[in-house]
């Protein structure tokens, strides 16, 4: 996984690990321990590719959680 990488404004976006909002249908969930990388300019999150959210992301949903942990398998 990259350090950092330019984002789509121009600006540069660099990893870190930590909290991250997503908003599935009318539910927002918070991601916990997730890598993203985060622009310094716009604050846009972006993730690796070998990042994979969508399942934690349903599962949470599923299940009516407002929080879960990203494990990294």
């Amino acid at each position: 996984m990259r350090n950092s990488c330019i984002c789509l404004c121009g600006g540069i976006s660099k990893l870190q690990v930590g909290e991250v909002w997503h908003i599935i249908k009318d539910k927002r969930i918070l991601v916990h321990n997730v890598p993203h990388y985060l622009c310094s300019i716009c604050g846009e999150v972006g993730y690796d590719s070998n990042v994979r959210l969508m399942v934690l992301l349903k599962q949470a949903y599923n299940q009516n959680l407002e929080e879960i942990t990203y494990v990294n398998n």
